[in-house]
């Protein structure tokens, strides 16, 4: 009688084994199920930081519109690393603009840089920006100072120069900019 105990007790013990391991297996095939439902799901998607701009981009800028000239030169160049030779470069290239109905350069500044204080340093650099605006540098898609955009009448990205320019560029940039 003690072994058919046992023979039972062992039985018992399979059949809960068994029940044990098709209760797993269906756990584990339910979240899987549920973890595919979730990746095809139509949740909004974490942004990360923006693209950087791409000749072609519509380029918009709180403050700025680019309506009232043909191409806009919009330079992003106050700051402590920019050197002396950036600026004279830039002051130089606002001297060649053919008409001011063909080209303009708006200078943009940071909130904190403030237009008063940018003017008086892009006096003394000895350039004559169109315009100075404050902007919120998070909403720019450029990661390099100084920068330049070329952006046409309709708000499109004609060209982007961004870090320190080598002579190639410098010619390139003046090429564009004087609608060449």
């Amino acid at each position: 009688m003690f072994a058919t105990i046992r023979k039972s007790t062992d039985d018992v013990s399979r059949g809960s084994n068994v029940a044990l391991i098709v209760d797993a297996a269906f756990l584990v095939a339910c979240l899987a199920v549920g973890i595919a439902a979730l990746g095809t799901s139509r949740r909004p998607r974490v942004q990360g930081p923006p693209q950087p701009y791409r000749v072609g981009d519509r380029v918009e800028v709180a403050g700025l519109e680019f309506a009232s000239a043909e191409r806009t030169l919009a330079l992003f160049i106050l700051d402590k690393s920019t050197k002396a030779s950036t600026y004279s470069y830039y002051a130089s290239l606002l001297s060649t603009r053919r008409s001011a109905a063909d080209a303009r350069v708006v200078v943009l500044v940071t909130r904190e840089q403030g237009v008063e204080r940018a003017k008086q340093r892009l006096r003394e650099a000895g350039i004559v920006p169109d315009g100075v605006v404050a902007v919120d540098i998070s909403s720019l898609r450029f990661r390099a100072m100084p920068t330049a955009l070329l952006v046409s009448r309709s708000g499109r990205l004609l060209g982007i120069w961004q870090g320190p320019l080598d002579a190639n560029g410098e010619r390139d940039l003046a090429a564009a900019f004087n609608g060449g």
